[in-house]
């Protein structure tokens, strides 16, 4: 991100934080980090593994659903 040294400060604070971070900007792949996401539909039900995934062992490999 060339020339937006007070976004790439932002971002890495909030990164080491661990907390939320909103990049706000004009269009362009800057704010893009590449990353999957998904609709979480929280219900009364909802548990973590719902969330992060479930271990499941198929043939000596660990897939995530």
């Amino acid at each position: 991100m060339v020339g937006q040294e007070k976004m790439v400060d932002a971002l890495i604070i909030g990164l080491l934080c661990d907390g939320h971070i909103l990049l706000e900007g004009v269009l362009g792949p800057e704010k893009a980090i590449n990353l999957n996401f998904k609709r979480v539909q929280f219900t009364t039900d909802l548990l973590p593994s719902h969330i992060i995934g479930m271990e499941i062992i198929i043939q000596n490999k660990i897939n995530f659903i």
